[in-house]
């Protein structure tokens, strides 16, 4: 490692998307240091790609998503679905305390934030293990240690219980996850674990990296990971769950590739599982229907719970129980038909 970097810390956000590749242009000095320190402390998670440069951003298309790098700070990092059924757009808004600064295209690909007075930078990288890593750059342990990031309107970040986060958007019928972040981890130069932990204020994250432990040596490098895809949540209370496990048998009948067309005319007679239905069939597949009636209701039947989850995420449902809370209050699902 190069003696003139000893006294930077790192801290990064990896974001799992789709990516196409970026042709490199020079950079000022600071910015190739960045880029060279980065590569040099950080975990080797995947070769930086090149995207299209123009006076305004990087731009990373793929089949799936668009990934737009902005070269002004100020404005946030853009992951759009190519589909425009889905709707699905994230934006993350970068630390305040780089959001000043122009963005550079490095030798290496790397985008980087930086003054020309040192300090406080970032860097989005755009790798080929389809991620972009979004990382914080503190120049020595005088700076700062905390990184605050959004998500754009109606997106909240949520602790989850092994310490990771989901990036969910509230709806009508249920959250829609838009992402998720690996459990925050940092690791000193040395190669020793640093504690590093989430923070919730609002709908705001906050990574924070604790050196409070003492001998940690300086470059610090933390890099929770985000995985971007579209899911899904669906609240069942008991009376809710009993409604639902009827139809179990008839969309089994049916079969997975014609669940959505045909069930959802099952349904009419029940608005309100008509309703979750239609729901299901927009944000996940016929497929994602079919499994959630055949799969994962019979599971949920067999529940005491008084309040179940039911999570659709990257192709897979999972259910668990929750607070009472969560779930429509009992009198109110008789109103709606239950």
């Amino acid at each position: 490692m190069k003696s003139s970097m000893r006294t930077w810390a790192v801290a990064a956000l990896a974001i799992a998307i789709s990516a196409m590749g970026l042709p490199a242009i020079a950079a000022p000095n600071h910015a190739e240091e960045i880029a060279d320190l980065i590569d040099e402390v950080a975990p080797n998670q995947g070769n930086i790609v090149h995207g299209i440069v123009s006076a305004e951003n990087v731009v990373a298309p793929n089949d799936d998503v668009s990934i737009t790098v902005p070269l002004d700070a100020s404005e946030p990092l853009m992951i759009e679905d190519n589909d425009p059924n889905s709707g699905m757009a994230l934006e993350v808004q970068l630390p305040e305390e780089v959001r000043h600064q122009v963005g550079q295209v490095a030798n290496d690909g790397s985008v980087i934030y930086s003054s020309p007075r040192g300090g406080t930078g970032a860097a989005i990288q755009i790798l080929d293990d389809a991620s972009a890593r979004v990382q914080t750059v503190t120049a020595d342990a005088s700076g700062p240690h905390s990184f605050t990031y959004s998500f754009g309107d109606g997106i909240k970040p949520i602790l989850l219980e092994d310490g990771s986060i989901e990036l969910v958007e509230e709806t009508a019928n249920g959250h829609i996850s838009h992402a998720t972040v690996d459990r925050a981890w940092a690791m000193d130069a040395n190669g020793n674990a640093v504690e590093s932990y989430y923070k919730i204020d609002g709908d705001q994250l906050i990574q924070v990296i604790d050196t409070s432990a003492g001998n940690v040596k300086y470059p610090i490098v933390a890099d929770p990971k985000f995985r971007v895809g579209l899911g899904l949540y669906v609240y069942l209370n008991r009376l809710e769950k009993t409604t639902y496990k009827a139809f179990t048998s008839s969309i089994a009948v049916l079969g997975s590739a014609v669940a959505c067309n045909v069930y959802l005319k099952k349904l009419a007679s029940v608005p309100a599982v008509s309703k979750v239905a239609s729901y299901i069939c927009a944000f996940a597949s016929p497929v994602g229907l079919w499994k959630f009636f055949t799969q994962v209701m019979p599971k949920i039947a067999k529940s005491n719970s008084m309040c179940t989850e039911a999570r659709y995420w990257s192709g897979k449902w999972s259910t668990k129980s929750v607070a009472y809370n969560k779930c429509m209050p009992l009198n109110k699902s008789h109103q709606m038909g239950f």
